[in-house]
């Protein structure tokens, strides 16, 4: 007996069919915010569109540089490393040496109007497996929230 609709018009059964092919998530994330440079602690954090795996994370992808499009910049090593703040959130702790190699360019991280970034394609890929799409010298992305370096140096030796 079939069923029928407040019309009395009977509704035919159809059977369930199974799609046998998956079609794969291929878009690839983008970067969507330079969120914050701690000059102090030497963190940056930066957010995506699609969830990240940070296991794929490669901080030598990163670039600081002191405007959109600039040569005076820094790409950092593989010694900073990353930490998931949520799948679309990644704070990366800077090395000694990337943070002050930074500290080190004059045009570069001195305040907010000189901070950008730019990343490879390279740099992380999303749960899916996909690549990040590239930032690139001249679309670089400005940082949303900027801390000084207001720590004083410290004499670390001293010899005659």
């Amino acid at each position: 007996e079939f069923v029928q609709d407040l019309s009395s018009i009977s509704v035919i059964p159809v059977s369930l069919v199974q799609p046998n092919i998956t079609i794969p998530y291929t878009t690839p994330p983008q970067l969507s915010s330079f969120s914050l440079l701690d000059m102090n602690e030497g963190l940056l954090t930066v957010s995506f569109t699609a969830p990240m795996l940070l296991s794929t994370l490669q901080t030598s992808g990163i670039t600081i540089q002191g405007a959109a499009y600039d040569t005076s910049m820094y790409t950092l090593t593989s010694n900073s490393t990353g930490m998931q703040i949520s799948p679309l959130v990644i704070t990366v702790t800077l090395s000694d040496q990337d943070l002050n190699a930074i500290k080190s360019i004059p045009t570069v991280a001195k305040n907010q109007a000189d901070t950008f970034i730019a990343i490879a394609s390279t740099t992380i890929k999303d749960a899916f497996g996909n690549a990040v799409s590239p930032v690139v010298n001249g679309f670089a992305l400005p940082v949303v929230t900027y801390l000084p370096d207001m720590i004083p140096p410290t004499l670390l030796s001293f010899s005659f």
